[in-house]
């Protein structure tokens, strides 16, 4: 189970236990619960080849080269295409 993450997953959803169970107000933690749905299918859509395709084409700057000449080296969005590929 730790090769695969789980105990990293389980550390970090606790820290976000945390935090939310810290926040500043109760109407914090309904909204939090409210958006999950939508976040959850977000990233859901994400993972589609076509909107993989669109951020991709965004975060290039639609092939401009002034854009690529501009940055040193990949955004953190750029790389994260890579990973999500198929």
């Amino acid at each position: 189970m730790r090769q695969k993450g789980y105990f990293d997953a389980a550390a970090a959803g606790l820290r976000i236990g945390d935090a939310l169970v810290q926040s500043p107000s109760p109407g914090d933690l309904k909204q939090v619960e409210a958006s999950v749905p939508r976040l959850a299918g977000f990233l859901r859509q994400l993972t589609h080849p076509e909107a993989l395709q669109a951020l991709k084409a965004i975060i290039l700057g639609y092939g401009c080269k002034a854009n690529r000449r501009r940055r040193s080296r990949p955004s953190p969005l750029y790389s994260t295409q890579h990973v999500y590929s198929p």
